[in-house]
């Protein structure tokens, strides 16, 4: 789901969209690329997602509000958050110990 506001009064249904997708496919990209905003809500959704993926990743570009909310969280220097949804995608797809997928990544 790609939005410019990921809020969970925007789309109730957002959380339950997302756990779907962890629990049917295991390998998780979260793609705020194209986000302006996300709520505390969607962020406590995004940290229990890469809790429970097999393969985790964050495509956030920088200087964006959602980066510097993954920064400011400290988030980035927790979970994989690259700069573009290519990245991101080529991390989860690699086997988890050769992507380096739990550790800091930089696009």
């Amino acid at each position: 789901m790609k939005v410019a506001i990921l809020s969970v009064s925007q789309d109730p249904e957002l959380i339950q969209t997302m756990e779907a997708a962890t629990r049917t496919h295991g390998r998780v990209v979260i793609d705020l690329t194209g986000t302006t905003f996300i709520d505390s809500t969607v962020l406590r959704a995004i940290v229990a997602r890469a809790q429970e993926a097999e393969a985790f990743a964050i495509a956030a570009p920088p200087g964006t509000p959602p980066r510097r909310l993954l920064e400011l969280t400290r988030l980035t220097d927790v979970y994989t958050v690259v700069d573009d949804l290519a990245g991101a995608l080529e991390l989860t797809t690699l086997p988890a110990a050769a992507s380096g997928l739990g550790e800091r990544a930089a696009g």
